[in-house]
């Protein structure tokens, strides 16, 4: 594609774009780019759980028109926008998150950054596209439906006291890991940001 359908160096247009995907299925993104064969092909690969990036690979490939990287820098670099594409569920109790939104990896090869300000998670974590679909189990993943988009702006006022607790959730983590001690982190520490895991094997 030789011209994106958004102004790339505009969050409020990428916004705009993104509010488009809202009532859409996987299905009908893929359905806008690919037919016959080749869309079959396409429907069965998302459907496997095991692909690599999933349903977000799905749009930042045929939606947004970039192709997925592992990065350090934002999805959206010219702005610094991260995406993030995740599930949330209806059950007897009302609406939860799906899963965890991992930003980013504490590093094993080199110093954590001890100021969040300036830091590689606060580059990740400022600015993110959310788009929300809605997971049902028991049907393909492709059949999902986005249902919400939302800009996350950290540094909005609307924010102001997320990021107090961002700031002291980092803190904690920080200290944790320069005396030593990261063997001892828990999820229980802190309000917002969770040191966990990845993988199954973890």
């Amino acid at each position: 594609m030789s011209k994106l359908p958004y102004n790339d160096t505009s969050v409020q247009d990428i916004f705009r774009y993104s509010n488009d995907l809202i009532n859409n299925t996987f299905v009908d993104i893929l359905h806008r780019v690919f037919d016959g064969k080749e869309l079959a092909k396409k429907i069965n690969y998302y459907n496997n759980p095991r692909a690599k990036g999933g349903l977000g690979n799905l749009l930042e490939e045929h939606y947004f028109f970039y192709t997925p990287n592992s990065d350090s820098i934002p999805d959206f670099d010219k702005v610094g926008m991260e995406l993030k594409v995740t599930p949330y569920e209806k059950t007897s109790k009302g609406l939860r998150a799906g899963e965890r939104l991992v930003i980013t990896m504490i590093p094993f090869d080199k110093p954590i950054e001890e100021e969040f300000i300036g830091s590689h998670l606060e580059s990740k974590l400022k600015l993110i596209l959310l788009i929300w679909y809605h997971r049902i189990k028991t049907q393909p993943r492709t059949l999902n439906r986005i249902d919400y988009v939302s800009l996350f702006d950290l540094y909005n006022d609307a924010f102001s006291k997320d990021l107090e607790i961002i700031l002291d959730d980092y803190k904690k983590i920080v200290e944790k890991i320069i005396t030593g001690n990261a063997h001892t982190i828990s999820e229980s520490d802190t309000k917002y940001l969770g040191a966990c895991t990845k993988g199954e094997t973890a």
